[in-house]
């Protein structure tokens, strides 16, 4: 799918940085990180083709299932970051079409010194041989001190992203799937949350998004046909304190599918069967 400039994801994704990462510091850095993973992944990594929409809403998914499961906690950036970049990892190698190794989230975590900055822990940047103490016995600024970060070997940066993938990976029970249901239900409420004149925006980037699947999936071209409904009823009722439920007119569509369907759900083994 060709890329194109507006992200109606990314919305969506900064939307629940901002709601776990609550520290007003935080939230901004949460924001940005989002921000810089995602333009690293689709620069560097995927210079044609957009990022596929079934990684997407398991990506997006995982996530609002994190932020009700933290409940309100203060989440620290770091514990973010790993989540949200471990996400990308293993939604990336399960559903792309594109063969994803470990390898290739190197480039992805150098991009930009601050995506690292987010990543490591104190212990993490003694592993790499570096310490905030000496940069700073020696006078060096941040971006200095990470560009020493990011001169670290490849096999060192490897063996923290196989950790970290299966980390995220336990912590998700050793499943990882991708519903489109599930998907739906999630967007309702994240777009329920953005503000008015984002709302708009939002949903017709995802229309646009979603014409490249209309004709390969009937799910996705029901979906599209709600979103369109939900565009005009949003762009006549802007001033509405009640909000159109796109996943109950979806679900009432694929009523008859969901008795007989099972999630999409991926094993250990297989999700594991593209380890380096």
């Amino acid at each position: 799918m060709k890329l194109h400039n507006t992200l109606w994801y990314e919305s969506l994704m900064e939307r629940l940085a901002e709601t776990i990462c609550t520290n007003a510091k935080q939230k901004n850095s949460a924001k940005e990180f989002v921000r810089l993973i995602v333009a690293s992944l689709r620069k560097a990594a995927l210079p044609d083709n957009d990022l596929e929409f079934a990684v997407l809403c398991g990506v997006i998914s995982d996530l609002f299932h994190y932020r009700n499961q933290i409940n309100n906690q203060t989440i620290r950036l770091r514990d973010f970051a790993r989540r949200f970049l471990g996400l990308f990892i293993l939604h990336l190698k399960k559903v792309s079409d594109e063969a994803w190794y470990n390898e290739d989230f190197i480039t992805v975590i150098n991009s930009n010194y601050k995506i690292k900055e987010a990543l490591l822990s104190s212990s993490q940047r003694n592993m790499f041989k570096i310490t905030e103490e000496n940069c700073l016995a020696e006078d060096l600024n941040l971006i200095e001190y990470c560009n020493l970060i990011n001169e670290s070997s490849d096999s060192i940066q490897l063996t923290f992203l196989r950790n970290l993938e299966q980390t995220v990976f336990k912590e998700l029970g050793y499943i990882v799937k991708e519903n489109i249901q599930e998907f739906v239900l999630k967007f309702n409420i994240l777009l329920s949350e953005l503000d008015d004149k984002r709302k708009v925006p939002v949903i017709t980037d995802l229309i646009n998004y979603l014409k490249a699947y209309k004709n390969l999936d009937s799910k996705i071209e029901e979906l599209y046909e709600s979103l369109v409904e939900l565009r005009e009823w949003c762009r006549k009722n802007s001033r509405s304190k009640s909000f159109f439920n796109i996943y109950s007119l979806f679900a009432s569509e694929n009523s008859d599918d969901q008795q007989d369907e099972e999630p999409n759900h991926h094993t250990c083994d297989s999700v594991m069967k593209s380890q380096d």
